[in-house]
This record gives structure tokens, C-alpha cells and sequence, in this order.
């Protein structure tokens, strides 16, 4: 200090000196020593640096008190975590001060909030409670800088945290095409508390067994997890898509509904904590600091809001306007999210005002935290197929985002009638068609439309023939009744009392609707929209509008079609017939399934397909045909129709067929009916042999009809259409042609070449390709490769045949997962399983093969480089096998077991590996087997067994083609139970093809992909066993 004008190499000089007389060495970055840094290191903490927790070193912090909060003394491993982590630093900052002192600050943390759990404000709690914990802490707490970053850490670690007995939605804003997309995820903890799960359901007796399903509104649905009851108190939570699952679309904007079901019926269906509508108010988002995708958010709240954070993300809804509130605030528009919302980044404080709703407010760099998400406490009844109402004003639930969630009751919103201009507070006449919203502090927090009924209100319908029906109304607290006229209807209007009743004939084909006028008294008013009451058997929307015959339906909205019968038979009872169609036809000739519909009301029979969109989806991913579909027919029991009617299921309902000639795309003229030209398609062109290249959205020129840039490099393009983020489109391969009027591309590598083959030489070409990059980590084609992967999760899995193919070469996945980072490691693991493969299947030799590549990859490097560049891949490695073992806990056993090779051919090349199952292992395990055995007898002992129709072709006969020492393994029946077989010996059948490299064939690898999803656990833990013993007597 003080020092005045020094020459820079006396300045290096001295400093080198003093850091020599206190044992300390000078900071080498990229070959340079840094002398300035190294004396602003030796300070401690750069606390400038860190001063909000979602910097690199804040990321750092957050991730170390994750780990290290299920730790009953954290302060004991927390050094060793924080090496191991270290390389998520900058490398400016991996020292060992830094990370000495980020472990005590974590462990610090972790203590910390233990004492405050549960909370609203731990930061408060803790002065009150332990008025001396700042004493505690390797910082200077009265430093403003320190006290923001642990006030941001312990807030940020409380809300990120996992409530081990329940489930959380969580929201998320992803970049996506140069603009943005939502993503809403469920967590899964890896036990449920029977108490919470009856509290949800409102169910006081649950069975053992559970099935567990996301749902959205309009009847999309995703399974989630099986629950296996293993005490009074608490649940197994079972799944074999990890520990979250996640669901994309405009589907989910709505309400998440968790759906249980027991036996073919549905418990009961509860909106999920934070998977509440997000409406139509700003949707406001922070950084996502447990996020593995960078740029990536999470949504805080909606409408109104404070943040302790010095930025937010907004997403307003069309007519918003931003104006400042308080001078400086600033904000810009980013982009648009997928469905029509202009993203802006913010700072400051400003007021966002919604045409015709109000004002909301939201301030960033706050002293305090205030955000919130409101539902209404109860869900819309549906009276009738399509017609929704809310019977009475239902209150509101405010959570907060510490979780803490308040009810505010119905008579503090205000409503106004559609039409109407003022608003008013709640009362006894808040009937009809109306707005309603909650204000604080003149904020607007909460605002929807909605249709509201009187309390025991009713609407029946009552077929009497294909013409003609009748509308029962009930309970409508003096409302008048009108039908409006309409084209060759007539209605007869009743009224008794506060009931009506509606006779509706037709002089020709009945309309598929009616409308129904309902006033009262004050001037409130609704029209509703009532399916026409006749027979009817059919498929239909969830809106109860009839599909044409023989319509195709894409597999993922499924969930919003139902099969239905109306009929004035009030004991009628049908059938839903499943059979494959088209290609399937041979892929699949044996399969067959009935399904019967549900009596919902006299006369009336339903199905939700999404019931079965689960198992059309397995065996549709086990063939990897883009065009093999699905026949689905309706049949009454007893009818004598010649013709049911007919429904298809395929992966695409949306052909583009190329016009060469006019460089253009054009939509199949079956399918322009219903689509306004193809203004909601979005049409994109992106190079095949170069997918990391952006894709490029083609120019609409007519309806239905879109235009192929004239720019286009020579060589094989891909087309694809999707309507939002929903790939609608079967995937179309354009040829562009080079001057001469050949299609090469030139300077292309084997995978390219073998991606723009002919059909009948592409899959050969692909799998010497594949074959190849499988064994050498540092092939030139493994940039194009990945890209492929990383597609994975945006496109459909079967878009690039490069990825399809991948699926009869395991060792090459393997391997891609070495090469790849998070997050895409995790979306390439369940992407490659929605096709035709099956991690749990990949042989112990093909794990062993890409692991001796991967390692082995830096042999060819300076010995110096090599030194460095080896334990990066053992890390590498081993975040792999923890990662595949967090997805099949099963493959532990044939990781020890690769990894134990590769030691002992490392350390003692030639000689045999020391077993590591064999009979100690067998009988270490053995009881922990028996224990799981005696569960299954306990689940089963009244509910039916998984049941596979080719039992003996699909397992059994596979099972004899093993040596004879491996048939000890095979079970027997359970208590002589032969149904019990195909669950029992489905693990051992997996592990003994693991361990002796034997290929399955397809109908076999589906028999084992649906028992394992009947039983996560046991089909996990009885695989790691037989593997456990079998590789330990491999030679």
C-alpha cells in the first residue's frame, strides 16, 4: 500500500517475495501467474462476487448445501464435496481458500436452516432463536454484501428444497427457437405419506397399490409413478423415468391434476401444490438456480409481485403496458413464448396495466420477498359432456412462495357480469357468465372468466330416440329459459316450479349442439352450449363433438378424445376394440384389446382414451415405424350395427406432400378440413446432415401451402411442421440439387453419407457407421451424432434415423453418454427409451467396450496432457454410473462389476478378475430377496397379477437358452400362483441377457418394458441380484 509508481516486474517481484515469507504460491491461470489475483484471494471470500445466488460461485454454494443437507453432520464431508465440485467455479476462483471457506459457509447454512424449518421468514427466526449465529459463520456479517448472500442463500435453499413426503410442480421458461417455451415439472420424493396422499385424494382407505397420473384439463395425461404401501404410514413412489417428470405443451397451462387409480378406477384427482392455472395475468420468473440448462427460469408468481433479486423475467399477455413506477426503472423485450406472449427483462419498479382488469404491480431489488400464486379451492363440475360450471362462488387459496398458503373467501373477490363495465364484491347474485378477481393493497393478484350456476343446480340429458331428446334443468334460482331458434329444430319449453325441461325434435340429422339461454332477475345471464340430446355412439372431443369416422388421431392427444354412448337403453353396455391397422398389421398381428365403457350416468357410457395411451405408446416406440397405426372401434353388447364405428391412432395426423416443381409444401387436402389453411402450422426446414444448423421457418403462400427457400445449400433436407411446440407433421426429406443436378454434398463424413444413403442401402451404411463410433471416443462424427441426440426431447425421438438405428447399437449409447453433459445426458436417457430401447438390456460387455473407449480416449495425448486429462474422464465417468443408477438403481451391480474389470486389467494386465458375486453375494442378498418376495404375496393376495398373453414365447422359451448354471436363478410359481411367473422372471430373463450378451427379440424386450413398469422395484432389485451373482462367475 502506498507504494506510488512501481514498474509492473518490481510490483510481480515484490508480491512473490511477501507470498513466499507466508508459505503462500502465486495463482497460475492458462500458463500465467496472476499476481493481482493472487493478493485478492488471499482476503477470503470475494464477496463481491457472490452477493446474489445466481452467480457461478452462488450456483456453487446452492448446489454444495443441497448436498449436503441429508447429512446428519455436514460439516464432515463437506470439503470433500466441494473438491468434487469444484469445477463448476470459474477458474479464477478454485483455490483453496475458496473452497475451505464456500464448505464451511454451506455446512454453516445447512445447520442453520435446520433450526428455522418451516418458516416464512428463517432470516428473522434465527435472530430470534440464536441471536449469536452470525458467530458462527466464516464471514464478516456486519458486511452489507454478506449479510444479502446468506439471507439469498437460506431463502433460495428453502424454496428449492424437496419435501420428502410430498409433490411439487415446478414451472420453467426455457430459450427455445430463438424465443422461449414453458416446461412444467413434476418432483417425485422417493416416499409419499400415506396422510398427505388420503388428505389429497379425500380418500380415508387407499389400496396397497396405486397408480399415479398427471392430467391437464382438456384430458391430456401423463403416468407418473406406481406406489407400493410398505407400512401404515408412508408409500414406495416407483418410477422408471427418474426423479421428476416433466410436461410440455399448451396442455398444461391449465391446472395439474393428480389422478390416482386403483384397479381400472379412478380415486379421486387433485390440482397439485404449484401446478395451479396460470391464468391470464404477467407470469413473473427468477433464475432457476437448480436448473442444469443455463438461461433458464422459474416462475415466482403471477400478477403482482416483489423480489429480492435485481432482475425478472415477465411474460405479459397481449395489450399489457408496461409504465415506470418508481424513476430508473428499465425493462426489454427479449422474445416471444410459444403461444403468444412477449417475454421482457425488468429492473426496477413498474406497473403493468391489463386492459379492462386492473393494474398490477412488480418491483424488483426489494428488502423483502412477495410472490404468490392463487387457484380457486374448488374444480368446475361438468354437468354434461362439454358443459362446465362452477356451482356457487367458489373461495380462493393464496400460496405464497415459502408455502405457506392462505384462503381467502368467496365474499372478498369481486365479479363483474360479462358485458358489464363496474365491478362489485361477491354476493347472491354473482350467477352467469362472469369475470371475477382479488385485489390487495390495490394490486391485482388473481383474475379468470368463469360460468357460475346457483348451488344445486343441475342439467341432465334424457335420449329418446336419433332425432329427437329431452334437457332436464334443475335448481336454477328463477331463471328464465329460452331456446333460440334454429334451423329444422324444434323446442317445447316446460317450466314446474325451478325446474324446467326442454323436448328438442329434429326434422332431419340432429345438430351435434343445442343452445340454451339462461337469464335471471338482475341481468345475469350464460348461453350454453348442450350436446343435442339423442343416441349417440361414437367418438367424440372432450367438448362432446363427434369425430368423423375413421378419423386419425395423433397418440399424444389421445387424452382429449373419449368414446361415447347415449343411449335410451338405460342397461346398455359397449365395448372399445383395439387392433393394429396399416403397417402394424404385420408388425404386431397378435395383438388384441376390449376395453369396456363406464356407466357415468343412465344411459350413458364413457372411455377417456388417454386411459390407453400408455400402452399404444409402448408398442408403438417397440417398432420405430413412423407410419404404423392403431384401429380403435366401438361396439354395443347385444347391437347388431354392421359397421361401429372406427377411430385411428398414429403418431402424426398431418401429411405435407412435396410439389417439386413449385419448390413448395403443401398439406393433404384430407387434412386442410378444420385446420383455417394451416395458420397455426408452422412449417420448418432444417439440413439433415447438419442439424445443429438453425431451422428455418418456410413463408405461408396460400392456404395450406408453404414455399422452399431458393438458397438452399445442395443436399438432403429435412421438413417438419408443428403447431406450437406439438410436431404435428410426419417428417418430409427434401433433396436440393446442385448446379450440375446431382444431390452430394461434398467433404462429408461415414454418418453423414450413411444419413443421405438411398433407402436400401441406409441401414446398412448406418450401422457400420454406428458400429465405428462406437469404439473410438474420438471419431470425427460424433459432433453430428450428438446433435442428432440433443434433438431428443425437442423433435420426436423417431425424426432422425440416425437416432432410430442407434437403438442396435448399445455400445455407441453408452458411449454418448460419456460425451454428452448434463442436462443432455438425462433427456438422451429417456428419449432413447421411447423408442425401441432399453437401458436395462445393454450387455455388461457393451458398458465394459464404451468404458475401456472412453477411458482410453486420451492415450493418444503428451504424457503431460494425459496426467491432466484422465481424471477429468474417471469424473466423467463417474457421474455417468451415479446418473444410470439414479434411473435403474438394478445396473449397480453391472457398473462394480465393469469397473472392477478395468481395475484389475489396468493394475494386472492378464490375469483374471477376483469375483464379486458368487455365493457370498447370494447369500447377503438372499434375505433382502426373500423380504421383497414376501411384499409381492402381500400386494397380490387381492389384487390380480401383471399378465403377459405369450408367457411361454416371450420369457420362458428365452429363459432355457441360458447355461444350466444360470436356471437356478429361474423362480416358481408363488404359493403355486402361475400367474405370478411373468413378474418373477422377467428380471432374471434381463439380467441373464445382460451378463451373457444375448440379444432379446422385440416381442420379448416389450413384455419386459411393460412388467417393468408394473414393478419398478422388484423388477430393479431382482435384476442387481441375479447379475449381482451371474457376473461374479464370469470368466
Amino acid at each position: 500500500m502506498g507504494v506510488g509508481d512501481v514498474a509492473h516486474a518490481q510490483l510481480a517481484q515484490l508480491t512473490e517475495r511477501g507470498l513466499r515469507f507466508w508459505g503462500r504460491r502465486v495463482v497460475e491461470r492458462s500458463g500465467r501467474q496472476e499476481y493481482l489475483l493472487s493478493l485478492a484471494l488471499e482476503g477470503g471470500m470475494p464477496l463481491r462476487l457472490v452477493e446474489r445466488p445466481d452467480t457461478h460461485v452462488g450456483r456453487f454454494l446452492l448446489r454444495l448445501i443441497q448436498e449436503l443437507r441429508d447429512f446428519p453432520c455436514p460439516n464432515a464431508p463437506a470439503m470433500e464435496l466441494a473438491q468434487r465440485s469444484r469445477h463448476v467455479l470459474p477458474s479464477a476462483l478454485q483455490n483453496e481458500q475458496v473452497i475451505l471457506l464456500s464448505a464451511e459457509l454451506a455446512a454453516g447454512v445447512v445447520l442453520l436452516q435446520r433450526k428455522v424449518r418451516g418458516e416464512e421468514d428463517p432470516y428473522q427466526a434465527l435472530d430470534d432463536r440464536e441471536p449469536d449465529w452470525r458467530e458462527r459463520l466464516p464471514l464478516d456479517m456486519h458486511h452489507k454484501t454478506a449479510e444479502k448472500l446468506l439471507r439469498s442463500l437460506i431463502q433460495a435453499a428453502r424454496e428449492v428444497s424437496t419435501n420428502q413426503r410430498e409433490l411439487n410442480v415446478t414451472t420453467r421458461l426455457l430459450p427455445w427457437n430463438q424465443g422461449y417455451r414453458l416446461e412444467r415439472a413434476i418432483t417425485l420424493p422417493r416416499k409419499l405419506s400415506h396422510s398427505w396422499l388420503s388428505q389429497l385424494l379425500t380418500q380415508q382407505e387407499l389400496p396397497a397399490r396405486l397408480q399415479l397420473i398427471s392430467l391437464a384439463s382438456d384430458g391430456t395425461r401423463q403416468p407418473l409413478a406406481m406406489l407400493t404401501q410398505r407400512s401404515s404410514t408412508e408409500y414406495l413412489v416407483e418410477t422408471t423415468h427418474g426423479a421428476s417428470a416433466r410436461l410440455s405443451g399448451d396442455s398444461w397451462l391449465g391446472p395439474v391434476l393428480l389422478s390416482a387409480w386403483s384397479g381400472g378406477q379412478e380415486l379421486g384427482r387433485y390440482v397439485l401444490p404449484r401446478g395451479e392455472e396460470l391464468g391470464m395475468l404477467p407470469w413473473l420468473f427468477v433464475p432457476d438456480l437448480q436448473a442444469k440448462e443455463e438461461g433458464t427460469w422459474r416462475l415466482a408468481g403471477t400478477g403482482s409481485g416483489r423480489f429480492r433479486v435485481s432482475e425478472v423475467l415477465l411474460a405479459l399477455p397481449e395489450g399489457a403496458h408496461l409504465t415506470v413506477r418508481v424513476p430508473g426503472a428499465r425493462w426489454e423485450r427479449l422474445g416471444q413464448l410459444v403461444g403468444g406472449r412477449e417475454v421482457f427483462r425488468l429492473q426496477g419498479c413498474v406497473q403493468v396495466a391489463l386492459a379492462d382488469m386492473g393494474v398490477c404491480q412488480v418491483d424488483t431489488g426489494s428488502d423483502s420477498e412477495e410472490t404468490q400464486q392463487c387457484r380457486l379451492e374448488t374444480e368446475a363440475q361438468e354437468l354434461l359432456p362439454g358443459v362446465v360450471a362452477y356451482l356457487g362462488v367458489p373461495a380462493l387459496r393464496v400460496r405464497f412462495a415459502t408455502g405457506f398458503e392462505q384462503r381467502r373467501d368467496s365474499r372478498e373477490l369481486d365479479y363483474r357480469p360479462m358485458g358489464a363495465k363496474t365491478w362489485r364484491r361477491v354476493d347472491g347474485a354473482c350467477v352467469g357468465d362472469v369475470s371475477l378477481r382479488y385485489l390487495s393493497g390495490g394490486a391485482l393478484l388473481f383474475q379468470t372468466r368463469l360460468r357460475i350456476l346457483p348451488p344445486g343446480a343441475s342439467l341432465r340429458a334424457q335420449p329418446e330416440g336419433a332425432r329427437q331428446g329431452r334437457l332436464c334443468l334443475r335448481a336454477l334460482g328463477g331463471a328464465s329459459v329460452k331456446v333460440p331458434p334454429a334451423p329444422h329444430v324444434h323446442a317445447d319449453v316446460q317450466v314446474s316450479g325451478a325446474d324446467t325441461e326442454i323436448l328438442l325434435r329434429c326434422d332431419g340429422e340432429a345438430p351435434d349442439f343445442a343452445s340454451i339461454d339462461v337469464a335471471w332477475p338482475g341481468g345475469q345471464a350464460c348461453s350454453l352450449q348442450v350436446p343435442f340430446p339423442r343416441q349417440l355412439v361414437g367418438f367424440t372431443d372432450t367438448s362432446a363433438r363427434p369425430l368423423r369416422d375413421g378419423t386419425l388421431v395423433p397418440l399424444d392427444r389421445l387424452g382429449r378424445v373419449r368414446a361415447f354412448v347415449r343411449t335410451s337403453h338405460l342397461q346398455a353396455s359397449a365395448v372399445l376394440e383395439v387392433a393394429p391397422g396399416g403397417t402394424a398389421q404385420s408388425l404386431d398381428p397378435f395383438f388384441r384389446l376390449k376395453i369396456p365403457l363406464r356407466c357415468t350416468a343412465p344411459g350413458t357410457l364413457e372411455l377417456n382414451l388417454g386411459e390407453i395411451e400408455s400402452a399404444l405408446a409402448k408398442r408403438l416406440a417397440s417398432f420405430g415405424d413412423l407410419d404404423a397405426l392403431y384401429e380403435l372401434r366401438l361396439r354395443i353388447r347385444g347391437g347388431s350395427e354392421s359397421r361401429p364405428p372406427l377411430l385411428r391412432v398414429g403418431r402424426y395426423d398431418l401429411t405435407l406432400s412435396p410439389e417439386w416443381r413449385m419448390s413448395q409444401v403443401r398439406l393433404a387436402e384430407t387434412d386442410m378440413a378444420g385446420m383455417n389453411g394451416g395458420a397455426a402450422l408452422a412449417v420448418e426446414i432444417r439440413p439433415l446432415v447438419h442439424p445443429v444448423t438453425p431451422e428455418r421457418e418456410l413463408e405461408r403462400v396460400a392456404p395450406g401451402t408453404w414455399l422452399i427457400p431458393s438458397d438452399l445449400a445442395p443436399g438432403p433436407w429435412l421438413v417438419t411442421g408443428r403447431e406450437g411446440n406439438w410436431y404435428r407433421g410426419r417428417p418430409l426429406l427434401w433433396n436440393v440439387c446442385s448446379e450440375g443436378g446431382g444431390s452430394e454434398v461434398p467433404v462429408l463424413g461415414p454418418l453423414q453419407r450413411a444419413v443421405c444413403a438411398p433407402p436400401q442401402r441406409r441401414k446398412a451404411e448406418l450401422d457400420a457407421a454406428l458400429e465405428a463410433l462406437g469404439s473410438d471416443a474420438n471419431h470425427p462424427d460424433w459432433p453430428t451424432l450428438l446433435a442428432y441426440l440433443r434433438s431428443l426431447g425437442e423433435l420426436p425421438p423417431e425424426t432422425f434415423d440416425a437416432v432410430r438405428q442407434l437403438v442396435d447399437h448399445p455400445q455407441t449409447a453408452v458411449l454418448a453418454l460419456f460425451l454428452l453433459s448434463e442436462p443432455d445426458r438425462s433427456r438422451i436417457w429417456v428419449g432413447l427409451e421411447e423408442l425401441p430401447f432399453q437401458w436395462p438390456l445393454v450387455s455388461a460387455r457393451a458398458w465394459m467396450d464404451a468404458t475401456r473407449s472412453w477411458l482410453d480416449s486420451a492415450s493418444h495425448l503428451s504424457p503431460d496432457l494425459r496426467a491432466t486429462v484422465e481424471p477429468m474422464l474417471h469424473t466423467r465417468h463417474g457421474e455417468v454410473c451415479k446418473m444410470a443408477q439414479s434411473h435403474f438403481a438394478g445396473l449397480e451391480a453391472v457398473l462394480q462389476w465393469v469397473k472392477g474389470r478395468m481395475a484389475s486389467s489396468s493394475s494386472r494386465s492378464g490375469t483374471q478378475t477376483p469375483p464379486n458375486g458368487s455365493p457370498g453375494v447370494a447369500m447377503a442378498l438372499r434375505p433382502v430377496l426373500e423380504g421383497e418376495l414376501h411384499q409381492l404375496r402381500r400386494l397380490h393376495a387381492d389384487a390380480p397379477w401383471p399378465s403377459v398373453s405369450n408367457y411361454y414365447a416371450s420369457i420362458e422359451e428365452p429363459l432355457r437358452g441360458f447355461p444350466p448354471t444360470a436356471q437356478r436363478h429361474v423362480f416358481r410359481p408363488l404359493q403355486d400362483i402361475e400367474e405370478s411367473l411373468p413378474l418373477l422372471n422377467a428380471p432374471v430373463l434381463a439380467a441373464l441377457a445382460v451378463v451373457h450378451d444375448q440379444r432379446l427379440s422385440a416381442a420379448t424386450r416389450f413384455t419386459l418394458r411393460t412388467l417393468r413398469e408394473a414393478h419398478p422395484t422388484w423388477f430393479s432389485f431382482a435384476f442387481g441380484y441375479v447379475a449381482s451373482v451371474c457376473l461374479g462367475e464370469v470368466k
